[in-house]
């Protein structure tokens, strides 16, 4: 899974809108990666969030890319336990069956929910998440993905 360039510009856009001030918590459904040219993720790091790559990383991440903006508490959910997820099914209630009750200011979602069978479910899930005057951000595949998800 992965938030691509166009995904990161509306991420951006908004940040710079003011759209997030005064949030400090962001948590994304799915174990994101950043899917662009390297050439563009350098772009939005070096020249628009003024962050060169930090001495012994790779590559940028999500945390990241968040922190760049002011958001000092990132968590992220997915079976997979990539990036510290937590293993979470998404299918069930969160707060039930995990007894999870934390709540952020920004809940996204670049292409989880797609993959999961009870969409009331998950939506439930976000709309639990997302903190009183919080953002949910939704940014789904769908144009030639017929039998994705």
């Amino acid at each position: 899974m992965g938030i691509g360039i166009q995904s990161l510009n509306l991420t951006l856009s908004l940040w710079k809108d003011g759209w997030f001030d005064n949030f400090d918590s962001v948590i994304e459904l799915g174990s994101q990666d950043l899917h662009a040219p390297q050439d563009e993720i350098s772009l939005v790091f070096n020249k628009l969030l003024n962050m060169p790559l930090p001495a012994g990383e790779k590559s940028y991440t999500p945390r990241m890319f968040y922190h760049g903006m002011g958001f000092r508490r990132y968590q992220c959910i997915d079976m997979d336990g990539r990036h510290n997820a937590l293993k979470f099914d998404l299918n069930k209630d969160i707060s039930m069956e995990y007894d999870y009750r934390q709540t952020f200011n920004l809940v996204t979602n670049h292409g989880t929910s797609e993959h999961c069978f009870d969409q009331a479910k998950v939506f439930q899930n976000v709309h639990n998440l997302c903190s009183p005057g919080g953002i949910m951000l939704h940014a789904l595949p769908f144009q030639g993905y017929l039998n994705h998800g």
